[in-house]
């Protein structure tokens, strides 16, 4: 299991798992795939305080059954059920700046020979193979928002393909001409709701451009996609068949397993915890800005990306480490200590992402499964930074054994107000 986790082989009973790739949402598969192969539940805590293979093993060993429960399948309908999820983004897609900021666009270049219908089987298989990939969404006769499934006949998708060698396309405008491309707004009543576009710049060189709206994918799914699509690439152009293992089950069966949960008094533990989290009256950062917010908030905005050196980057990794924390937790911990030090406020709140995968048999899924946690942290400002990562860590920790607990739901639990038009999430 770590050699599959982590990618590496050779492992010995003495390596310590985060010394070796490790960080928390790896850990949080490893405790998946631990409860599904020894019918052992552990919790996170366990793997940052034993964080040898040969301590984890004596855990195991030591710890009571806990029966793993698979994701049902569920019987065949006309339409299903939305995830948490998923109706909070169907909502956020009906104003018109919010439907094109959740467009995921994917770029990639290929370089050698390239057979274009091979290519296109090999997403046709994935769109077959994925049902969220040829769902769309829509209001039933009670008015309620469902997910209907097409058959990939009637999804109307297709690879375009574009020649531009004789062309002399330059660089600007072909960026132009992509970008226009993945700023385009999906309708999700009708689909399809991805995109696909093959654009061959030289004998041998093609840049392979798709784009999927975010309720149908998240950042793991865009990596299952492009890996399965290469391996049937593959075997295709070597003749062979499709070489993929089946999926027992889909993002409808998880939509419906997670409604499920919710219903019951599973996630009792999880509400109660997040509530008392945010508890009391919620800080809002009040940051200084350079220029007044406009009247009606807009999706538009920029990446920076900053590299940091070797020396500086294994700093920060052994100063965590050596904590019994992550890089993620360090970073999160000098993020808060810059706020307090423009704002000089002592309880905030950063949003992050989670895969939302705690569940082992979504680990090959397409579909949206992201979550947010809420991560409050309340100190004061002349406590030392050891003293703010430990809290840091505290609440990470915390956050990630209750991570199942859909953020859409607690904000309907503390009845957050908000004007989505104004101020989407």
């Amino acid at each position: 299991i770590w050699e599959d986790i982590l990618g590496r082989d050779k492992i010995g009973i003495k390596d310590n798992f985060f010394e070796l790739g490790g960080h928390s949402l790896k850990a949080t598969r490893l405790l998946s795939r631990i409860h599904k192969e020894f019918s052992v539940k552990l919790e996170l805590y366990d793997l940052f305080t034993n964080f040898l293979l040969e301590d984890q093993a004596k855990l195991i060993s030591q710890s009571l059954k806990s029966t793993y429960e698979a994701i049902a399948k569920v019987e065949n309908q006309s339409d299903y059920a939305l995830s948490s999820s998923q109706r909070r983004l169907w909502v956020l897609s009906q104003f018109e700046s919010g439907n094109v900021a959740y467009n995921i666009p994917v770029i990639y270049v290929f370089e050698g020979d390239l057979n274009h219908s091979v290519l296109e089987k090999s997403f046709y298989t994935l769109i077959e193979r994925h049902e969220i990939l040829r769902t769309v969404f829509k209001e039933n006769e009670e008015g309620e928002i469902r997910q209907y499934i097409k058959n990939i006949s009637d999804l109307g998708f297709e690879i375009l393909y574009k020649d531009l060698r004789d062309t002399k396309v330059q660089k600007d405008e072909l960026d132009a001409i992509i970008s226009d491309d993945q700023q385009s707004p999906f309708d999700l009543c009708n689909g399809p709701l991805l995109r696909a576009c093959l654009y061959q710049t030289g004998k041998s060189t093609w840049i392979f451009s798709y784009v999927m709206h975010h309720i149908i994918s998240d950042g793991w799914s865009m990596g299952v996609l492009i890996k399965e699509l290469m391996q049937l690439y593959s075997s295709y152009e070597q003749g062979l068949q499709n070489s993929l293992s089946p999926l027992r089950i889909q993002h409808k069966d998880y939509a419906a397993w997670q409604q499920a949960e919710l219903n019951g008094d599973k996630l009792a533990l999880q509400k109660g915890y997040w509530l008392e989290q945010l508890s009391g009256e919620l800080p809002i950062l009040e940051l200084a800005t350079d220029k007044p917010r406009p009247l009606v908030k807009t999706n538009n905005g920029a990446v920076i990306q900053k590299t940091l050196n070797h020396s500086l980057n294994k700093g920060l990794k052994d100063f965590s480490q050596s904590h019994g924390g992550t890089l993620f937790m360090g970073l999160l911990s000098m993020v808060k200590a810059l706020l307090y030090r423009y704002t000089n406020q002592e309880d905030i709140i950063i949003g992050s992402p989670i895969a939302g995968r705690g569940h082992a048999d979504l680990e090959d899924q397409i579909g949206f499964y992201v979550n947010t946690l809420a991560l409050r942290s309340q100190f004061k400002g002349n406590e030392s930074f050891k003293k703010l990562f430990a809290q840091v860590k505290d609440v990470t920790l915390g956050a990630y054994e209750h991570q199942v607990y859909p953020f859409d739901e607690l904000l309907e639990d503390l009845d957050v107000q908000r004007d989505m038009s104004r101020n989407p999430l």
